[in-house]
This record gives C-alpha cells, structure tokens and sequence, in this order.
C-alpha cells in the first residue's frame, strides 16, 4: 500500500526584517489597536474618554469584548480604570513609564 505524503504549505519567506514586521503587525493586529495608538500617539498620564469618543477613534462602538482586549493597554505601561455604564465614560490611567 502506498502512502501519499501531504503537501503542506510553504513557510512564510521574509526578505528583511521590515516585511517580517509588517507581516506580523497584519496577522496580530488588535481590534482596539487605534484606541491602542490614540492613546500611545497622546502620551498623556489619565484619560478620561466617553464612549463617543472612543466610537470615533475606532470607528465602531465599544463591546462586550473590550474586557479581554482592555489587558492590551498592560504592554504599553497603561491600565483601564473605572468603566461607567450609566455615564458611558472610561479612564485609562498610565501605570509605568515604557
């Protein structure tokens, strides 16, 4: 009996690290990742944002799943505060100097 040998795909080939990266940043990409450079590009110590305005900055509202996504901000020095309902506000505050 003759066994057929898979094919599997061809490794990703990269010809420098700049493709890598960019390659990367494509297939990792948060949703929330313009939130994610607002606040980044904005280097500011507290944020104060209505959900309006974070509607705005991603061009969608914010769900459910910002809870999994808000542990993001941990990376880049920042946590979520406080998350109002009843206002539609949340704060981020700067937890360390990257």
């Amino acid at each position: 009996m003759m066994v057929k040998s898979r094919k599997h795909p061809k490794p990703q080939t990269f010809h420098s690290v700049e493709s890598f990266d960019v390659w990367r940043k494509e297939k990792t990409m948060s949703k929330y990742q313009p939130l994610w450079d607002y606040v980044k590009d904005h280097d500011q110590d507290v944020y104060d944002l209505s959900f309006e305005d974070i509607a705005h900055i991603l061009g969608f509202e914010i769900d459910h799943a910002f809870l999994t996504y808000k542990k993001e901000l941990l990376g880049m020095g920042y946590e979520v505060g406080k998350i109002s309902l009843k206002n539609k506000r949340l704060t981020i505050h700067r937890i360390s100097h990257p």
